[in-house]
């Protein structure tokens, strides 16, 4: 199998897979299963939000989405007005959540130690 055609199963893999099947934790209990799925999800959500945040930073309409009731499709219709599909920022970064945790894991298993210092 070529680079490219191994690289484009990877991808496949990650976009189709649950984070559990991703990571090789599906032998987890299920309630570690949950867990994991759990902060996957605060994760994702947390960093399209930030990047909502810049984007509308960017357009100057911070202020008008803070003042903006909590309502999802109102919500939406805003972000969407200032031309920020949620959806598909959402998927974006789920997405690239699963293939940095996929490229965590795969490094693990090859014996990489991998230290994070702090700043």
């Amino acid at each position: 199998m070529s680079n490219q055609k191994r690289a484009n199963s990877v991808i496949g893999d990650v976009i189709k897979n649950d984070i559990i099947d991703v990571l090789g934790l599906s032998d987890l209990p299920k309630e570690k299963q949950e867990e994991y799925r759990k902060l996957a999800i605060e994760t994702v959500n947390n960093r399209t939000f930030s990047r909502i945040t810049d984007m509308l930073l960017e357009k100057g309409a911070i202020e008008e989405f803070e003042k903006k009731d909590r309502d999802e499709k109102e919500i939406k219709e805003f972000l969407l007005k200032h031309g920020i599909n949620l959806e598909e920022l959402l998927a974006e970064e789920a997405l690239i959540y699963k293939a940095q945790m996929k490229t965590v894991a795969d490094l693990l298993d090859a014996g990489i130690d991998m230290q994070v210092k702090a700043a």
